[in-house]
């Protein structure tokens, strides 16, 4: 009986450090394995953050780096709204912009993984009276043309994209489709366009008989969850909500963007900084969930290599290629989506063989925290010293206010020149009117080119937009800048045709003081 009970104590004791051993093996390959961040890259980040928030103007800001499931670091910068003082916490909501389009990808995937769509399918077969054009023929366009951004259709149909809460807005963004002419055959090149994620939605809605909203939240969001993640702020807790701003001549401005209900698969999903965590993890692989396939998420980082990389602009790197809702680049480790709305951005980043994941909410609309995304990746992996970024509607916006304050100067100066002329000149029309009648149609030819120039400006400037567009998402600086160089000019046609239609002669002092 002794040696029986010494035995089992022994197996017992065995047991214990055999279990302790491989406890500690197991933490050992994590830590190995796992991502870190050291105190001096942290610090680099929070500088780099903080100067780059007062060089944009950004006022409220909320940022999670994750290893695995866990947050290496979190913390909320600024304001939710500036004029209470009210701070951004873990809890403060944002509206995502275009990386709302990883939500849509992932619910197209389950359908297609349920076996209801293919996504090799025409379109019209879930939308029959979609129809698009290339070089006047009907085109054939497929799912996967619409979720990897080939299909063809140009970047400039956001414009087309109006404000609507009506309850089919999102069927009405997908009619402005209707007979379009695409700008490239389908499958051939990608141009990003944010519609085209519309377009999914709606296919989501046909083939579930869902309203995209519900079918997000019953299929996407709850099974991944995301508590804290909304389609419309009619779901979200509007008292958490930050408030969205702009910069408008050179400060920024508490701003209510209009409402884009037909353009929520794109880029109106609302979210808070727990919940990109969250997010992020999954796509990570370190939170596995029975509700939702990880190989789901997987197929969404496939890159689409059908077509050449696109590398154009300060927002892409070299050799960018897009899967679904992730773009991915040469050089860059990692999968990543920007969003911008009017008033609201966001960033997101994954780099799932490290384990690693960066998140970023902003309530500023700008290209800025795109940037700075990259910025902090370049940080982390150690690749010097990142500047700050000035984002385009911001310099804009400063240029166009400080024309404004120079020329509202010189149009003072022209009108008291006008007015002393009529003061000081006995102004007698001409009995001849048009004595120089080719200076008359030189000057009003000149007067029309300069309104002309004017109105075409921003389709020159910001990439083939209108002002309509420069309106909904810039500031007030550029269009009163705009109108204050046509004002001067309209100002000195008209001092011309004074001179030129009233020829009166100077009166003499003797002759006023009489």
């Amino acid at each position: 009986m002794k040696i029986w009970c010494k035995s089992a104590g022994l197996c017992l004791i065995i047991t214990f450090i055999l279990c302790m051993f491989l406890q500690s093996f197991s933490v050992v390959k994590a830590d190995n394995t796992g991502f870190k961040l050291s105190n001096d890259k942290i610090g680099k980040i929070d500088e780099l953050i903080q100067k780059q928030m007062d060089k944009s103007k950004i006022q409220g800001l909320s940022l999670v780096i994750v290893s695995g499931d866990k947050a290496v670091y979190k913390k909320c910068y600024g304001y939710a709204e500036i004029e209470t003082k009210k701070p951004v916490t873990e809890d403060t909501l944002f509206e995502l912009g275009s990386t709302s389009k990883a939500f849509t990808a992932l619910g197209i995937y389950k359908l297609e993984d349920k076996g209801l769509i293919n996504l090799d399918d025409s379109v019209s077969k879930y939308i029959p009276w979609l129809k698009l054009n290339y070089k006047g023929k009907s085109a054939d366009l497929t799912l996967n043309h619409f979720l990897h951004h080939t299909s063809g259709v140009s970047f400039l149909t956001l414009e087309d994209i109006k404000p609507s809460t009506a309850e089919n807005a999102l069927e009405q963004t997908v009619r402005t489709l209707q007979e379009i002419e695409l700008d490239t055959p389908p499958g051939k090149q990608f141009q990003y366009a944010t519609i085209n994620y519309d377009v999914l939605g709606l296919v989501i809605e046909k083939v579930t008989g869902k309203s995209f909203e519900d079918y997000m939240q019953d299929e996407v969001l709850l099974p991944c969850g995301l508590n804290n993640t909304f389609t419309t702020r009619n779901q979200a807790v509007e008292s958490r909500m930050a408030a969205g701003y702009k910069v408008s001549l050179m400060r920024p401005v508490k701003y209510n963007a209009p409402v884009f209900l037909g353009n929520i698969p794109a880029g109106y999903f609302i979210t808070n900084i727990n919940d990109v965590q969250r997010w992020l993890s999954l796509h990570l692989g370190s939170i596995k969930l029975p509700s939702i396939d990880y190989k789901l998420m997987e197929k969404s980082h496939e890159i689409d290599t059908s077509v050449e990389p696109h590398d154009i602009g300060v927002l892409y790197d070299k050799g960018e290629r897009y899967g679904a809702g992730w773009e991915r680049a040469e050089g860059r480790n990692g999968f990543f989506h920007g969003g911008a709305n009017p008033n609201y951005s966001s960033y997101m980043f994954i780099r799932p063989d490290q384990g690693m994941g960066i998140g970023m909410l902003c309530n500023f609309g700008s290209d800025t925290i795109q940037i700075l995304g990259k910025n902090l990746v370049d940080i982390i992996d150690g690749n010097g010293e990142p500047s700050l970024y000035m984002d385009v509607a911001v310099i804009g916006d400063k240029n166009g206010t400080i024309l404004t304050i120079i020329l509202a100067i010189v149009d003072i100066l022209i009108i008291i020149s006008m007015i002393t002329k009529i003061r000081r000149y006995r102004l007698k029309i001409s009995k001849s009117p048009v004595k120089k009648p080719i200076g008359l149609i030189i000057a009003s030819l000149l007067l029309i080119i300069l309104g002309y120039m004017l109105y075409i400006l921003p389709r020159v400037i910001c990439g083939g937009f209108s002002w309509n567009f420069v309106l909904v998402c810039g500031g007030l600086g550029l269009p009163l800048g705009t109108l204050s160089i046509f004002l001067t000019g309209l100002l000195t046609y008209i001092n011309y045709c004074i001179k030129l239609f009233y020829p009166g002669k100077r009166i003499h002092t003797s002759y006023i003081q009489k």
